[in-house]
């Protein structure tokens, strides 16, 4: 069973939040979605050579177990970073997610960085819960997933 809910306010901030529950007994269940999703906190790290974002997460209990953040500038440039629950339980306040310095990587073109003084698309997602993530696993009675995400516009 999945519920979804979507809200959006003026277009320029869109979320989305599911909740999943795996049970084996037809009985009347009752699923609660989980708490808003607390927007990152955006900043440059640099501006030069390449344009380098770090996004702060907040701790929040009903998305512990996988964070990621996708930006989108122009058509074809889209950096992606995710971390595991394991990187989250090293920093009890919230943890960082920054775009790694690669100019320097043989083969990388700078043409996939992102660039300072066109506005970009930002978005978010964050999964947690007791039920596993893959299509694979066979959930147990009562598991449940909460996800959500969060997008929004900057300019670095």
């Amino acid at each position: 069973m999945i519920f979804k809910a979507i809200a959006m306010s003026w277009l320029t901030v869109v979320r989305m939040m599911q909740v999943k529950g795996g049970f084996r007994s037809p009985e009347d269940r009752t699923l609660t979605f989980g708490a808003m999703p607390s927007a990152p906190e955006l900043r440059l790290v640099s501006a030069t050579p390449t344009a380098r974002l770090s996004a702060h997460f907040a701790m929040q209990a009903d998305y512990d177990r996988y964070t990621s953040i996708n930006y989108q500038q122009g058509q074809n440039t889209v950096v992606s970073l995710s971390m595991s629950q394991a990187y989250a339980t090293l920093a009890p306040g919230g943890y960082d997610l920054v775009i790694p310095e690669l100019t320097g990587v043989t083969g990388f073109d700078p043409r996939w960085a992102l660039h300072t003084g066109t506005q970009l698309l930002w978005t978010s997602a964050r999964i947690g819960g007791s039920l596993a993530s893959n299509y694979y696993t066979m959930p147990h009675e009562g598991d449940v997933s909460r996800a959500a995400s969060d997008a929004g516009f900057i300019t670095p």
